[in-house]
């Protein structure tokens, strides 16, 4: 008897073990989408370690709303305590589903929904709306929402929902750092799901500098919109009111948003009592706010993090004065928990806001913060360009006379300044040495890797090359607290031989 129950217990553990091992697997296999500034995995992440009933308003929707509303700024606006579970290429039954998700554990007062999803005539590829499921855990929602999609869509097998492993198999080549680290515990949203768009929307498109918004024409109207994203926004409203909370539909400012569009999604909150409708995409909205689309939106579709301010602005606004919510921050435990994680937060907005800064001298000034470590490698050397101002702010970070040494037929350098840690390596090119490299872990453990060479300067951080192009000097801004590169510039030089910096468009 003693034997078999011994064999049992020897069964049931090697279930588990095989169980435990297929878990990890499937957790390194699966996609991160950690895609450049977008984190949607980090946000569908962080939503479960957030206290219980302890978020009054809920923001839903795909990556526009992700990069336009911040809630911390509405918080310390407002007092207003929020979640944003925008993620990108999420189609309206993504949204949908993580509504009815973020009802398992929170109680929101109102749900605002970003409705770009509700405006579409054809929807989301589901390998891009996967983004949207795969990070969901497991409940009776994920399981509701792997049947719909299979039997709505037609593309993944129902198995491959299911068991994510039986689509990422073969993604073992694929494997980087990023994964590990990921799993590891480097999962964590700073923002509560903000994403900090940088880029400016003139670098792809000057004609959108006169970009006014819709002018609204109630008879302008389109019949042909997809209508399982209508059935997923109306399903939503119909459940919120059910229970009592608020709905708020709003879109935000929108290049390819038409009248049409708006149009239909005013015909949608017309069939509910108390749904109302903010379009921040019309001509009237974007002169009452002064918002410049070529500078406050980063491409077509989203906003930069300065629309964000704008957009975060008025809709904290408008929750403050028509929707009955408590002020947080006077709330004991909710404003700890705030105070908690704003450490964080302004670590990572303070990297973003690094990348509107064009003035190379009071950018060099701007990296003097003990979380940073600076990474240089030099394809090209400039040393002879640099104003003094320039020059003393780059020794005030840690370079030396050394890495300003310029070498007759060309220049290699590379530059490591993580804190005491200071590897400034310089040669001179030849035929027998095109190129210089090195290797080093920063002081909080992550791997980087430094090329310098004519035309082949590269900065890989994890398994990540980092730089904006091979050629000149790439400076990489890494912070060591949130794991996370702050800005990636390109030391060149502009028509009258001055240094200037220049970013990759879309961060």
């Amino acid at each position: 008897m003693k034997v078999k129950i011994q064999r049992i217990l020897k069964s049931i553990l090697f279930c588990v073990l095989i169980l435990a091992m297929l878990n990890f697997i499937t957790r390194l296999f699966t996609p991160k989408w950690l895609e450049n500034r977008w984190a949607s995995a980090k946000t569908n992440k962080t939503f479960y370690e957030l206290k219980d009933n302890s978020i009054d308003v809920g923001f839903y929707g795909s990556s526009v709303v992700a990069a336009a509303v911040d809630p911390f700024q509405i918080y310390k606006e407002q007092g207003i305590s929020s979640y944003n579970f925008g993620v990108m290429s999420q189609n309206m039954m993504g949204t949908y589903f993580w509504f009815k998700e973020s009802l398992r554990t929170q109680k929101p007062k109102v749900v605002c929904i970003e409705i770009k999803a509700a405006g579409r005539t054809q929807d989301k590829d589901q390998d891009k709306a996967r983004k949207s499921y795969d990070y969901m855990e497991w409940s009776k929602n994920k399981l509701q929402y792997a049947y719909e999609n299979e039997h709505t869509y037609h593309q993944d097998e129902l198995w491959e929902y299911l068991f994510p492993l039986a689509k990422y198999h073969d993604r073992w080549t694929e494997l980087a750092y990023d994964d590990f680290d990921f799993i590891s515990g480097n999962y964590r949203s700073f923002s509560r799901g903000m994403v900090s768009l940088t880029s400016e929307c003139r670098e792809k498109d000057p004609d959108l500098a006169d970009t006014p918004g819709i002018q609204l024409d109630p008879k302008n109207v389109k019949k042909n919109f997809n209508k399982v994203n209508e059935a997923y926004l109306e399903r939503i409203i119909k459940e919120s009111q059910a229970q009592g909370i608020q709905v708020v539909l709003f879109k935000t400012p929108d290049s390819d948003w038409t009248t049409q569009k708006h149009n239909h999604i005013v015909e949608i909150a017309k069939r509910y009592k108390n749904v109302a409708f903010l379009d921040l995409s019309t001509r009237n909205w974007f002169e009452e706010q002064n918002f410049v689309y070529a500078t406050e939106a980063s491409d077509y579709f989203h906003v930069n993090l300065i629309g964000t301010k704008k957009v975060s602005a008025y809709l904290g606004s408008y929750l403050k004065k028509n929707c009955d919510l408590p002020d947080r921050r006077k709330d004991r435990e909710i404003s700890k928990i705030f105070d908690e994680e704003l450490k964080d937060y302004e670590c990572f907005y303070a990297d973003a806001m690094l990348n509107f800064e064009t003035n190379p001298t009071k950018f060099f000034e701007k990296l003097k913060e003990d979380r940073y470590a600076i990474l240089i490698s030099s394809g090209q050397s400039l040393a002879s360009h640099y104003s003094d101002e320039e020059k003393n702010a780059l020794k005030a970070l840690g370079l030396t006379n050394k890495f300003f040494k310029v070498y007759e037929g060309g220049t290699n350098a590379i530059a490591i300044l993580d804190g005491s840690q200071k590897d400034i390596i310089t040669s001179q090119i030849t035929e027998d040495k095109p190129q210089i490299s090195t290797s080093k872990i920063l002081s909080n453990g992550v791997p980087v890797k430094l090329v310098s060479g004519k035309n082949a300067s590269s900065i890989v951080i994890g398994g990540t090359d980092e730089v904006v192009t091979t050629n000149g000097v790439n400076l990489i801004v890494y912070d060591k607290q949130t794991k996370s590169v702050g800005d990636s510039v390109n030391i060149t030089l502009d028509s009258s031989g001055k240094i200037v910096l220049k970013r990759k468009v879309g961060r």
